[in-house]
C-alpha cells in the first residue's frame, strides 16, 4: 500500500472542519476541531487526548471516533485503530467508505483475514452505493489478501538459531556470506564511532545510522568445528562504510559495496581485494563496465569463479533496482578481473519494484534472491529460482512463512549441501532487539541440489611451498570450463565445486612447473555431502620430473583415444609450446590383466597415439619420443578395481632441456 496517498485520503475524509457534523454539542466540536489541528501536525497524543473530550461530551459523536481510528493506523495500533473504526460505523456505517479500506489493511497485518477479507467487501459495495469512485486497489489487495493468508495457513518448517555464538556482541551484525566449505564467515556489522558514548548510552543503537554508526567486515573461522572469535579486517575497513560483501567460493577473492569514496563512479560501488599473507589486499574499484553514476551495490560471486551478480540502478532496468550478472573475461596486470557488459536477468527476475541480495548456489542453478515485486507477505520476501538447460530463469517460488514475514526478509545465503539457511534477523538479545546472523534447516521444497567439493593446497613439491596457480574444472563430454579458481598465493589453499551428474577434469597449472590432472566422476556419487581432500605438489620443471595424464581415456583393449582425451591432450600441446625448449617421453602403462606381452604392446601403441595427437597439432615430433611399458612399472597394487585403474596411464616425461646458449 502507499500510505502516503492513505493518510492523505484519510485526512481529507476525517479532518475536515466544513464538514455537517454528526454533533450539535459545540464542546465536542470544538475538542474535535482542536484535534483536527494537532493531527495535521502529528501531535498524536494530543489530538487524542482532545477526542476524549470530545467523546465524552457526545458519545455518539461519528467524527470523533473516525479521527480517533486514523490516529491509531498512523500509529501502527490496529487492533485501537478497528475499536475506534467499529465504535464509528455502529453510529453511521456510510459516514467514511474510505475507512473500510483502511480497516482492511490493520485487519490484514493482525492476520485476520476473514475480518479484512469482510472490510474489503464492505468498502466496494459502499463505493458502489453511493457511485464513489473507489480510491484504493480493492482488487489487487483481495488477491494478495488470499496470497498471505494461504501461504500463513501453510507454513515451511522453520527452526532458526544462533548461526554464530561468538557473534553475540551488542551491535547489528548481518550479510553474512561464507566460504564453500562453511568454515569460514565474513559478516557486516554496525558499529558506533564512538564506543565510550555507546557505553554510556546502549539505546543509542536503535537508532542505527546516520553519522553515529559505521560498517565494517568481520571474520570468524571455524575450527575443529568450532566458531573463533570474530576479528576485523582492518586492511579493507576504513572510517567510511564497508557491507554486502562476496566471498568466493574458497575465500581466497572478496567483493563488497562501497559508497561515498573518492574513486566511486557513483554513490555507492563494488570493491575487489584478494587474500595476501598479510590479510587482504587494497581494495581496487571494480570499475566500468560494472560500476556506473547509479547504485551498485549487493554482490554475488559464483561459486565456479566466473559470474558476478549484483543489484543495479543503471538505466535499463525495469524500473526499480534489479539483479545484473557479468562474465569475467580476463584480468589487469594488478590482478583486477576485467567483466563484461552486465546483462539484465530479465523479465523472470526483476520487476518495477526492487530486487536484492541475489545469491547463486554452488549448484550453478539456484538462484535466491529478495522483492518486493512478486507476490509476498509484505516489504521484501525470499524467492527461489532455477535456470533451466536453455539459460532461462523459472518462475520464482516465495520460500514461504514464517521465513518471510510482512517486514523485508533478505540475504539468504545456503551451503554447499544445501540442508542450511543463513540470514539475518531481529532477535531479542541481552542487549535489546538486535540484529544476528542465524541460521536454519532448508525446507525440503526449496533446497537446490547438494554440491560436493574438492579442497587443499597446491605447493611445490621439492620445497613444500605453497602456489598460487591457476584451477580449471572442465566438463569431459562438452569441453565446457566449469570451474575456474585460483589458490591463494599465501597458503596455497583452493576449494573448487563439482556439480554433480558430469565428469570433470581438474588441471592446475602455473608457470615454470609441470600442470597436474585429476579426474572426478559425480555422475553416479554415492554421498555428494562428502568433501574430497586433495593436495596437490606441482614439480618444477627439470630434467626427469613427469606428470600423470589422468585425463586420458582408450576404450579396452584399444589404442584409439576417445573424444574426452582431446581436452588433457590439448594441455600438453599448449605447455609445449609456452616451453620450446623441453622434450618429452611419452609413457603407457597398463594394469597386470593379461600377458606381459600383450600389455607392452598395448602401452605402446597407446603411447604412440598419444604423441601422434600432439605431433598433429602443431608440435614438432622431434621434440617427443615414445616407450611402452606394460606391467613393469605399477604405481598401486592389483588386487583391487581402484588400483589396476591407477596403473593404467598415460605419463609425460621431461626428458631434455634444450640449453638455448
Amino acid at each position: 500500500m502507499n500510505r502516503i496517498m492513505i493518510v492523505a485520503a484519510a485526512l481529507l475524509a476525517a479532518v475536515n472542519i466544513n464538514a455537517q457534523y454528526a454533533t450539535k454539542d459545540r464542546r465536542a466540536i470544538r475538542a474535535y476541531e482542536e484535534a483536527a489541528n494537532y493531527y495535521e501536525f502529528s501531535k498524536w497524543s494530543a489530538a487524542l487526548n482532545s477526542l476524549e473530550i470530545a467523546k465524552r461530551s457526545d458519545p455518539k459523536f461519528t467524527e470523533a471516533y473516525i479521527l480517533s481510528s486514523e490516529i491509531y493506523y498512523n500509529i501502527k495500533e490496529y487492533d485501537r485503530h478497528l475499536d475506534e473504526f467499529y465504535k464509528a460505523i455502529s453510529l453511521d456505517s456510510t459516514r467514511y467508505v474510505a475507512g473500510y479500506f483502511l480497516a482492511a489493511e490493520s485487519a490484514f497485518e493482525l492476520d485476520r483475514f476473514d475480518t479484512a477479507l469482510w472490510f474489503l467487501s464492505k468498502y466496494k459495495q459502499f463505493s458502489a452505493a453511493t457511485k464513489r469512485k473507489m480510491s484504493y486497489d480493492a482488487q489487487g489487495f483481495e488477491r494478495r489478501i488470499r496470497f498471505v493468508r494461504d501461504i500463513i495457513n501453510n507454513p515451511v518448517p522453520f527452526n532458526p538459531r544462533p548461526a554464530c555464538k561468538t557473534l553475540d556482541k551488542p551491535y547489528d551484525t548481518y550479510f553474512p556470506s561464507l566460504t564453500l566449505d562453511g568454515n569460514e564467515m565474513v559478516v557486516t556489522m554496525l558499529l558506533p564511532r564512538d564506543t565510550s558514548a555507546f557505553k554510556r548510552d546502549p539505546l543509542m543503537m536503535k537508532q542505527r545510522g546516520g553519522t553515529f554508526f559505521q560498517e565494517d567486515f568481520y571474520a570468524v573461522k571455524k575450527v575443529n568445528g568450532e566458531w573463533q572469535a570474530p576479528t576485523s579486517l582492518t586492511s579493507i575497513n576504513t572510517d567510511s562504510n564497508e557491507g554486502a560483501q562476496a566471498l568466493s567460493a574458497d575465500g581466497n577473492w572478496m567483493f563488497f559495496t562501497a559508497c561515498g569514496r573518492p574513486d566511486s563512479y557513483g554513490s555507492c560501488d563494488l570493491y575487489f581485494s584478494r587474500r595476501i599473507a598479510s590479510g587482504w589486499s587494497k581494495p581496487i574499484n571494480v570499475g566500468a563496465p560494472i560500476n556506473t553514476s547509479g547504485w551498485e551495490s549487493q554482490p554475488c560471486f559464483s561459486a565456479d569463479g566466473q559470474t558476478l551478480y549484483f543489484v543495479s540502478s543503471r538505466p535499463g532496468g525495469k524500473g526499480g533496482r534489479d539483479i545484473w550478472c557479468s562474465q569475467i573475461t580476463g584480468f589487469r596486470t594488478d590482478g583486477l578481473p576485467r567483466f563484461s557488459m552486465p546483462k539484465n536477468l530479465g523479465d523472470s527476475i526483476n520487476t518495477r519494484g526492487n530486487e536484492s541480495t541475489p545469491f547463486l548456489h554452488a549448484d550453478g542453478r539456484t538462484l535466491y534472491f529478495s522483492s518486493d515485486g512478486h507476490p509476498g507477505l509484505g516489504g521484501e520476501d525470499i524467492f527461489y529460482s532455477q535456470l533451466n538447460d536453455s539459460g532461462v530463469w523459472s518462475r520464482p517460488k516465495n520460500i514461504g512463512y514464517p521465513i518471510n514475514t510482512k517486514g523485508d526478509d533478505n540475504s539468504l545465503r545456503v551451503s554447499a549441501d544445501g540442508k542450511t539457511g543463513y540470514y539475518a534477523s531481529e532477535v531479542k538479545t541481552k542487549y535489546g532487539m538486535t540484529l544476528r546472523v542465524m541460521e536454519f534447516d532448508m525446507p525440503q521444497i526449496s533446497r537446490p541440489k547438494m554440491t560436493p567439493f574438492v579442497k587443499g593446497h597446491v605447493f611445490n613439491a621439492k620445497t613444500q611451498k605453497p602456489i598460487g596457480a591457476e584451477l580449471e574444472l572442465i566438463d569431459l563430454a562438452t569441453g565446457k570450463l566449469q570451474t575456474h579458481a585460483y589458490s591463494s598465493a599465501a597458503s596455497g589453499a583452493y576449494i573448487v565445486n563439482l556439480p554433480t551428474g558430469r565428469d570433470y577434469a581438474l588441471i592446475v597449472s602455473h608457470e615454470g612447473y609441470l600442470f597436474f590432472s585429476q579426474n572426478f566422476s559425480t555422475a553416479n556419487i554415492s554421498d555428494p555431502s562428502q568433501t574430497i581432500i586433495l593436495d596437490v605438489p606441482l614439480s618444477p620443471i627439470v630434467k626427469d620430473e613427469k606428470i600423470t595424464l589422468r585425463n586420458i581415456f582408450f576404450d579396452t583393449d584399444s589404442d584409439v583415444l576417445k573424444e574426452e582425451s582431446f581436452i588433457e591432450l590439448g594441455r600438453i600441446v599448449e605447455f609445449m609450446k609456452k616451453n620450446p625448449k623441453i622434450h618429452i617421453e611419452i609413457g603407457g602403462h597398463t594394469d597386470n590383466v593379461g600377458s606381459a606381452e600383450y600389455n607392452l604392446k598395448l602401452s605402446q601403441a597407446r603411447a604412440t597415439s598419444t604423441k601422434n595427437y600432439i605431433v598433429e597439432h602443431g608440435i614438432d615430433a622431434n621434440r617427443i619420443t615414445c616407450k611402452g611399458y606394460g606391467l613393469t612399472q605399477p604405481i598401486a597394487k592389483n588386487t583391487t578395481e581402484q588400483g589396476r585403474a591407477l596403473n593404467r596411464r598415460i605419463e609425460a616425461k621431461v626428458v631434455k632441456i634444450v640449453d638455448s646458449h
